[in-house]
């Protein structure tokens, strides 16, 4: 009876070893601890969701703006605006195709050309590129700027952006006085820009009124006309630590004349929605020396950099 009931004790024991041990070999996927919740970081991209930056820029005494993380960018095929995907693209010698039907990407436009058939201009299409200036005449006799009731003729208000928020009305494009008041009259302006060379793009960069972040990379602003491109001169990884400060930076795209591209990598030029006269409107110049409101045919394709709200 013992030698029964130890057999009987033994073979359970064993069967019950057996068990544990093929349960034992099977694999179990390892469990992540739980991520903690954590604060979005301003240095990955340093704008929002709509693109939008999240450091601010006084444009006048009572008015502070925030800059599109792009120039803007058309794509006829697909009727599509979006912004470009870095700060330091640019379309370059690709805008000579434009044309209705072009499935690739543009980026210089002439004034007022938004779409909006309502301007009264002849060439109010994106991809016009006709160098007759009276084609381009917003209003009664070309006397109007792309504000107020023309202001659907401001390329960055009037169209749905696809990847800025998809939605009309949302972004504008500044006024010529803005652009001087970013650069000149705002506190201390001439130490919150200088050119500057981005992953093998020149450009300018521009600091916002207050840093969200101070631990980035050098920035040297003084004698600005004296530094050339590469007074700053930073890799892409390295300006996505830049971005972390709210800063932003106008690459050297050129301009476009009918469709031949000029001045890449030593000129920008960047609309404004401000007529001049007659056939002209204002736009801002930048090359190695300071940066300064200008006016030139409306005909002449130019960069636009929106700007919320």
């Amino acid at each position: 009876m013992v030698k029964s009931n130890l057999k009987t004790i033994f073979t359970l024991a064993v069967i019950a070893l057996l068990g544990i041990g093929t349960f034992s070999c099977q694999k179990e996927e390892p469990k992540e601890p739980d991520k903690p919740v954590q604060e979005p970081d301003l240095g990955i991209k340093g704008f929002d969701e709509k693109g939008a930056s999240y450091a601010y820029f006084s444009v006048a005494p009572d008015k502070i703006v925030f800059f599109s993380r792009g120039n803007l960018q058309y794509q006829a095929s697909t009727n599509t605006w979006r912004f470009a995907e870095h700060q330091f693209d640019f379309i370059g010698a690709d805008n000579e195709n434009i044309s209705s039907g072009n499935k690739g990407w543009i980026d210089l436009f002439g004034w007022g050309s938004s779409g909006w058939s309502g301007s009264g201009a002849v060439c109010y299409q994106p991809y016009s590129s006709s160098t007759d200036n009276e084609d381009y005449l917003v209003g009664y006799k070309g006397q109007n700027d792309l504000n107020g009731s023309f202001g659907d003729g401001d390329w960055a208000y009037h169209n749905a952006i696809s990847n800025g928020g998809n939605k009309a009305h949302l972004w504008r494009t500044l006024t010529r006085d803005e652009w001087n008041y970013l650069f000149y009259q705002r506190k201390e302006a001439l130490s919150k820009f200088a050119p500057a060379t981005v992953g093998g793009v020149h450009g300018i960069v521009i600091l916002p009124d207050v840093l969200l972040d101070t631990t980035s990379l050098p920035f040297n602003s003084d004698e600005y006309e004296k530094g050339g491109w590469e007074k700053n001169v930073y890799t892409k990884a390295q300006w996505l630590r830049m971005e972390k400060t709210g800063a932003i930076f106008l690459p050297a795209a050129g301009k476009r004349y009918g469709k031949t591209v000029l001045d890449c990598g030593t000129h920008g030029n960047y609309w404004s929605v401000n007529r001049n006269g007659y056939l002209a409107a204002r736009y801002l110049q930048f090359t190695t020396n300071y940066p300064a409101p200008r006016e030139t045919d409306r005909c002449f394709g130019l960069s636009v950099r929106p700007v919320i709200p």
